[in-house]
């Protein structure tokens, strides 16, 4: 294995002159929702549904590669909004052809990178996700955590430093080439190849948007990866301390006694602590001697035989031999602990009493033996993209702030890339920390010196919570006058998202209680404004009591047209899981699929969805359709996808959001008809497939 990740690959470049291999990176990127948004070229890809127009574009791709002459668009240059924030961040366009050579070169850098790619990589990667990151952290112990933020990483990528690291491993200049001519493509700011607008090139940086860019990115910080596997360690097991294990035992083999009605019952009681007063070094004879008197007159104080006199007198014994035996100084005195006084328990309730002062007591003391535990470190590390953190265990603030001082500098000198100083934080595992939009916290108890949990907690940020209450809000607010129908279908789609992410926080159960609480009831006075009546009669009229989901009866909104049926979801459906089971799922480990799916069915939330963003109401389909019988009202099929026909031309793009094109079809009639007759009906557009 060692060997054939240092094998650096040839004859790339053939490979993207086959049209096979080109139909297939096109069928990779064609599902995706971006297809639908144009470069600056003006073409998507239902310009390239006609396979004889794909195979042309595809030999025409294939010819300009072979003589070299292929050369890359500017990408078309946006905007969009920060999550909570103002600002906004640029996002690159490419052209429809581009994305396909794109998509072919990513297959090939995948197949070549992916087995080099450290475990600790999560962002951008096959079998990874958000999920294997958060679980790669909460099963390590740590005390500090470094949170990091690369400054503008895609945007400052150096062209010269990614071109090396890729000739490390890829021994095929023309495909390099063809490489660099992306990163160099440049961006325009709108359509137009005719000079209209300006080109603007870069001489840094991937384009945000591209197919491409996060796989270059993986590469370029891969270099980061390698550089801190040099500091990575795993904390062993820790030695437990002596008093632990003393009161352990005391109370293992005094509840097995009480479980088999042994009375009465011997015990030996704690020994005493060594005795700190007299714990010193002894210098000299004269010193010697100074000591044993001292020790004597303390011995003078104490029950005679008690414990403690003839521990000071083991103390004495222990300097008197030593300078009968002439040995050099200086010496420690031997501090033997003597045995504990031995004592009968009586009765199974003296048993119980003793068995609560001694889980008491191993309560004060320390599970970990000091020593041991502060010289055993553990430092680990998880990126996700350009967010990292680095996780250390048993380690002070002080060497946490040099080891970011270190990662600091090294970015600098050796990627040129430097670290946000206002996200590059230093913070206390029991602070908590954000990562990936997960609050991760130590919420364990603490006995001075390390945590008795080995698991931190994960948790739904309140922030997050508050604006899905905000989005859910504004949903309703625009709107208000929807079919109940298309609104479930609408908030369905948000509940089947919001879930599956955040099903794996340990308070998902409180969480997912909340929202369903609040959304219940926002609809119930939402339907109640809209149909002027009481709650009351909407329970009346929408809630069904004994609605089945998962086997059982339970209440849910719904709403009917002809035959269909829809109900809101709620949060509770999805329940709680484990970030090893998501992570055993996500890595192809885990094959019960059980625990991800839910009663009602996505494919038919799926179908719902593809229906409302071809414009129209799904309500409005099942309406028209109950009326045509579900078959075409041209031709009589009824074996096809069925789309419907506004008998009056709508302008859906001139209207600014889903609720306007909604309410322009409203008015107008409407007939069912397959998709061959729709194309005879509109000859100049293209159907959207369902």
């Amino acid at each position: 294995m060692a060997k054939s990740k240092d094998i650096k690959f040839q004859r790339l470049f053939p490979i993207l002159l086959k049209a096979e291999f080109l139909e297939y990176a096109y069928n990779k990127i064609v599902g995706n929702k971006g297809s639908k948004t144009a470069g600056v070229d003006g073409n998507t890809k239902f310009d390239l549904e006609d396979p004889l127009i794909r195979r042309e574009v595809f030999q025409q791709i294939i010819n300009e590669l072979a003589i070299q002459s292929y050369t890359p668009l500017p990408v078309k240059r946006t905007e969009i909004p920060k999550k909570n924030s103002k600002k906004k961040r640029p996002l690159g366009i490419p052209t429809f052809k581009d994305r396909i050579v794109q998509s072919a070169i990513k297959l090939i850098l995948e197949a070549i990178y992916e087995p080099i790619f450290l475990e600790n990589s999560h962002g951008f990667r096959p079998k990874r996700s958000c999920q294997t990151a958060i679980h790669n952290i909460i099963c390590r112990k740590f005390d500090w955590v470094i949170e990091g933020d690369i400054k503008g990483c895609f945007d400052n990528i150096g062209h010269s430093k990614l071109i090396k690291l890729l000739r490390n491993r890829i021994a095929d200049e023309k495909f390099i080439n063809i490489i660099n001519k992306f990163l160099k493509s440049g961006y325009q700011m709108g359509y137009g190849t005719d000079g209209k607008y300006p080109i603007y090139f870069t001489d840094k940086g991937t384009p945000q948007g591209g197919i491409i860019s996060p796989i270059l990115a993986n590469i370029y910080l891969h270099e980061f990866d390698k550089f801190m596997e040099n500091f990575l360690c795993n904390m062993e097991r820790a030695k437990q301390s002596k008093e632990y294990i003393f009161y352990s035992n005391k109370i293992q083999r005094i509840q097995k006694a009480i479980n088999n009605n042994k009375t009465p019952y011997k015990i030996t009681e704690a020994p005493l602590e060594e005795d700190k007063e007299f714990n010193f070094p002894v210098n000299s004879k004269e010193e010697a001697a100074i000591r044993i008197e001292e020790i004597k007159q303390a011995r003078k104080l104490e029950e005679y035989q008690g414990l403690r006199y003839k521990k000071l007198s083991n103390i004495i014994t222990s300097i008197k031999k030593h300078l009968k035996d002439n040995k050099p100084f200086p010496m420690q005195p031997r501090l033997s602990r003597s045995k504990g006084q031995v004592v009968f328990l009586q009765s199974k309730e003296e048993m119980i009493n003793r068995l609560k002062q001694y889980k008491k007591l191993r309560a004060k003391v320390s599970l970990y033996d000091k020593e041991d535990y502060f010289s055993n470190k553990s430092i680990g590390y998880v990126r996700y993209a350009d967010d990292f953190v680095i996780l250390l265990g048993n380690c002070s603030k002080r060497e946490t702030n040099e080891l970011k001082r270190i990662i600091t500098e090294w970015f600098n000198s050796e990627l040129s890339l430097s670290l946000s100083k206002e996200k590059t934080l230093v913070t206390h595992s029991t602070k908590g920390f954000r990562f990936l939009g997960y609050d991760i916290i130590q919420r364990t108890k603490h006995d001075g010196i390390g945590y008795k949990d080995d698991f931190a907690k994960v948790y739904v940020p309140r922030e997050k919570c508050k604006l899905l209450e905000e989005k859910i809000d504004e949903l309703l607010r625009v709107h208000y006058d929807y079919p109940l129908f298309d609104l479930i279908i609408r908030l369905n789609r948000i509940i089947n998202g919001w879930s599956n992410y955040y099903k794996i926080c340990n308070n998902w159960s409180f969480i997912s209680n909340t929202l369903d609480h609040r959304l219940h009831w926002i609809i119930m006075h939402w339907l109640g404004r809209k149909h002027k009546c009481k709650i009351s009669e909407v329970y009346d009229k929408y809630v069904v009591n004994d609605f089945i989901v998962y086997g059982t009866k339970k209440q849910r909104i719904v709403d009917n047209v002809g035959e269909r049926t829809v109900a809101l979801r709620k949060f509770f459906d999805y329940k709680f899981t484990s970030t090893k089971d998501m992570n055993d799922k996500i890595k192809g480990l885990n094959d019960d699929s059980s625990l991800f799916n839910t009663a009602l069915d996505l494919l038919h939330i799926r179908t719902e969805i593809a229906k409302i963003q071809k414009g129209y109401s799904p309500s409005e389909f099942y309406r028209v359709a109950e009326k045509d019988g579900y078959c075409c009202s041209r031709c009589g099929r009824d074996d096809t996808n069925l789309v419907v026909h506004h008998n009056r031309l709508v302008k859906r793009h001139s209207k600014k959001d889903s609720r306007a094109i909604a309410q322009a079809t409203q008015a107008i009639s409407k007939i069912l008809v397959c998709e061959t007759c729709h194309d005879e009906l509109h000859p100049n557009t293209k159907t959207i497939n369902q």
